[in-house]
């Protein structure tokens, strides 16, 4: 018999255990486990335009640093409505979906703090981490172009516009050859 027949059959009688919604506070541990993670991630990004020359790539302390951090906040965000006497899901009827107990008291600083903590807040973190990033490309794409251009790289520059003017004569009498070719073969 599947799940949902037997769900159904069990929530008609009233006979669902009390506590048979946790497992929404593990959907919103995955959700938060994700959405940290990409803050974790973009945080870690930061270091590697900053000093790039200085910073270590990757290495075991820093690989399990970043796999573990993004877990950190999503147990602390959802450990509480795991362990908590009071009931923060009910099965809602008409279909008993899982949904937040209207009933409890402290459901709005609850859901309040899961919404900036679980959410808000890394998007934020990371936002401003792509922020800096891209504020740092910027910057120094400026900071190329003003800064004065030394005799080495006059001198490549000047041998790069010959090869080109190399290349392109080399193309031109190809297309006259080919051209060529192709009329007297017309005729």
């Amino acid at each position: 018999m599947r799940t949902v027949v037997v769900t159904a059959n069990l929530k008609k009688r009233n006979e669902l255990p009390a506590r048979f919604c946790d497992w929404t506070v593990y959907s919103f541990f995955v959700i938060n486990a994700g959405i940290w993670h990409e803050c974790v991630i973009a945080i870690d990004r930061d270091p590697n335009f900053w000093a790039s020359k200085n910073w270590l790539i990757s290495g075991q302390k820093r690989v399990a640093f970043t796999i573990i951090a993004g877990y950190v906040p999503a147990v602390l965000l959802n450990l509480y409505p795991l362990v908590a006497a009071d009931d923060k899901f009910i099965a809602a009827p008409p279909f008993s979906n899982c949904v937040l107990n209207p009933r409890n008291p402290g459901i709005r600083q609850f859901v309040e703090m899961g919404a900036i903590l679980g959410l808000y807040l890394p998007s934020v973190l990371a936002g401003l981490s792509y922020a800096a990033i891209f504020a740092f490309f910027m910057t120094r794409r400026f900071r190329v172009s003003v800064a004065q251009p030394s005799p080495a790289s006059d001198q490549a520059v000047q041998a790069n516009i010959k090869q080109a003017r190399r290349m392109r004569v080399a193309i031109s009498h190809l297309s006259l050859e080919l051209g060529g070719k192709s009329s007297t073969a017309a005729n």
